[in-house]
């Protein structure tokens, strides 16, 4: 963030307002903050109709995180300089650090109407907009910035994160790599590379920028925990759990920190813990529904259903329109015998995300459950549309037609299902149903066929005893 402090003549006398006004510039440039604001006091006795001297007090107050006696100082040198855009900067940079967005973002407008050029309203402005969301007008502000200074890095690597929140890595790529030719040890762009890469799924890139990051910054841990989520993706969880802690250390109240902590342990199936750094992620930053909706999946995972529901019941409150959060809740329901419940919630799902085959075939499983083998055929067939290779839909849909005692279509499915399935103990299960098919029609001879497929698929020993048995049964029974 930049402040402008305007400077008085250097030829100046002793005890005038001048004067006393070097010499805090002085006392500030030795970190002596205390000091400059005293002698600011003087200047301001002195001269109460000077208006530099009540901005540079307002900017002294400012370092010291004064904010409200910085703004009083501020107001004060506007109403005695009222077209000062260097001053309606730094008010908007109090603004700003006092969480005030919508004042700052006032003070930053009103600065470049008066200075379209001043480059500290341009930035300040780019850096408040990027904290709400923004970013077509702040991708404008630092193209302006820097067409005027090319060689400013805070604004190339603000300009590269923008290009990131705008999913746009390519462009980012090129600020960046473009940035590490100007300054080589600039970890920011380093890390925005890593973070680029990691956008474009290229994994192993990422990982050797935000490596090259740390070579520089060895304990950075933004770069540790953007490595850490890397590493969940690439399946190196011990690997980011080793980062993400390492990062913790340094900033122990990094909120994502804990969350990407949180999914590598849960990754690495190590689910109670998860739920531990997913709780501290929550006590940091209650308002996130993603750490709420992972932290129930850790719940779900470990049989907490209760404390599941809990957890997809708050990422609802947040995000009513949340369709995994309704779809596990229903699925949770289900399971506890709720089934209506969980009906209910699955529907939504299903309406909200109506693409997403998962939700489809959930709810699906769960019409064909409660014998609606119509509404079941009706939402497995829009399932298997969006994903015509997907062979349980197509299992669904025959078990559908089969609780319907269309066996000549349940066939059909069932065969569907067999020709995309390539998992033995999924082939063995739907052999087993195009038996029973058989069985129903009377064909015993397809029916052994079938369950003999069924056998040779199967890698389970009890299955293989079973279906022996039922083959035997069948031999045995006298022919029609």
């Amino acid at each position: 963030m930049c402040v402008a402090i305007i400077l008085l003549n250097p030829e100046v006398q002793a005890d005038s307002a001048e004067f006393f006004f070097d010499q805090a510039f002085q006392a500030e440039k030795l970190q002596n903050l205390d000091q400059a604001l005293a002698l600011l006091n003087k200047a301001a006795e002195l001269d109460p109709r000077n208006s530099a001297v009540f901005n540079y007090r307002g900017v002294i107050f400012s370092k010291k995180k004064e904010y409200d006696q910085a703004i009083i100082d501020y107001d004060q040198s506007l109403s005695l300089s009222p077209e000062n855009a260097g001053t309606y900067n730094n008010r908007g940079l109090a603004y700003q650090q006092k969480g005030d967005f919508q004042r700052a973002l006032r003070d930053y407008d009103r600065a470049l109407d008066l200075d379209k050029m001043n480059l500290e309203a341009l930035y300040n402005r780019a850096l408040l907009m990027e904290k709400t969301g923004s970013t077509s007008q702040p991708i404008v502000d630092l193209k302006t910035l820097l067409a005027i200074d090319d060689r400013n890095i805070e604004a190339r690597v603000l300009l590269g994160r923008l290009h990131l929140a705008e999913a746009s890595p390519d462009e980012a790529l090129k600020i960046f790599s473009a940035t590490l030719r100007l300054a080589p040890d600039t970890v920011e762009a380093m890390r925005g590379m890593g973070d680029a890469n990691f956008l474009k799924r290229r994994f192993d890139r990422a990982v050797e920028d935000y490596s090259r990051a740390l070579n520089v910054q060895q304990h950075d841990p933004s770069t540790l925990i953007n490595r850490c989520a890397t590493f969940i993706l690439m399946g190196e969880f011990e690997d980011a759990i080793r980062d993400c802690e390492e990062g913790l250390k340094f900033d122990p109240g990094c909120p994502d920190g804990f969350f990407n902590l949180g999914n590598a342990l849960a990754a690495a199936g190590k689910d109670r813990e998860a739920t531990e750094a997913f709780d501290v992620a929550i006590r940091l930053n209650p308002e996130r529904a993603d750490y709420y909706y992972n932290r129930g999946i850790s719940f779900w995972k470990l049989g907490s259903s209760e404390n599941a529901i809990k957890d997809f019941t708050k990422v609802l409150e947040t995000n009513p329109s949340h369709a995994h959060a309704l779809n596990n809740k229903g699925m949770i329901l289900w399971a506890s015998g709720n089934i209506q419940a969980a009906i209910e919630d699955m529907n939504r799902a299903a309406e909200l995300d109506d693409k997403n085959v998962g939700v489809l075939t959930n709810l699906g499983a769960a019409y064909l459950a409660v014998g609606l083998s119509d509404k079941a055929i009706h939402v497995f067939e829009k399932a298997l549309r969006i994903s015509p290779k997907n062979p349980d839909i197509a299992k669904g849909i025959g078990d559908a037609w089969m609780e319907k005692k269309r066996l000549d279509r349940a066939l059909l499915f069932y065969k569907k299902s067999l020709e995309k399935e390539t998992d033995r103990e999924k082939k063995s299960q739907i052999h087993v149903r195009i038996g029973h098919a058989w069985e129903w029609s009377r064909n015993t001879d397809k029916a052994i066929r079938s369950y003999m497929s069924a056998l040779e698929s199967t890698g389970d020993p009890s299955k293989g005893d079973s279906l022996r048995g039922k083959i035997n049964e069948l031999k045995s029974r006298p022919k029609r």
